[in-house]
């Protein structure tokens, strides 16, 4: 059933905000861990906090040496799975200080709704616009 749920595009425009200020404790709060991050050159097991800080720690370094700024979403597709699973795809931009663009990515998530609201249960990141929901 394909769906654009209001609270599922609040929740990432959220994240988005927060992952733009490179805030790892914060961002930490979007995911329900263990958690799953599937990529082209292989799978990492989110088992733990230590795991899930050095996971994207590395990422915010990599970005915020490249002068990141922000990171915007679009082409937004949800998919409701079961009440309380929803599947979401979308392509993500990441932007320097000056405005241009330091990478482009398609990511779909797996998202379970929690009593502290949804979270992250999966994600994978591919190729842009590699995916579309019935």
């Amino acid at each position: 059933m394909h769906q654009d749920k209001p609270d599922i595009t609040a929740f990432f425009t959220e994240l988005a905000e927060v992952f733009s200020q490179s805030d790892l404790q914060r961002y930490r709060d979007f995911y329900l861990l263990p958690c799953l991050m599937v990529t082209e050159t292989g799978t990492v097991p989110l088992v733990g906090e230590a795991c899930f800080t050095a996971t994207f720690h590395g990422i915010f370094v990599r970005l915020l040496g490249d002068n990141f700024a922000k990171c915007t979403f679009h082409a937004l597709q949800v998919a409701s799975l079961a009440p309380t699973l929803t599947l979401a795809t979308m392509c993500w931009k990441r932007y320097r200080t000056d405005g241009s663009l330091i990478e482009m990515l398609g990511v779909t998530y797996t998202l379970r709704q929690t009593p502290l609201g949804w979270r992250i249960v999966a994600l994978v990141l591919h190729q842009p616009y590699a995916l579309t929901l019935p």
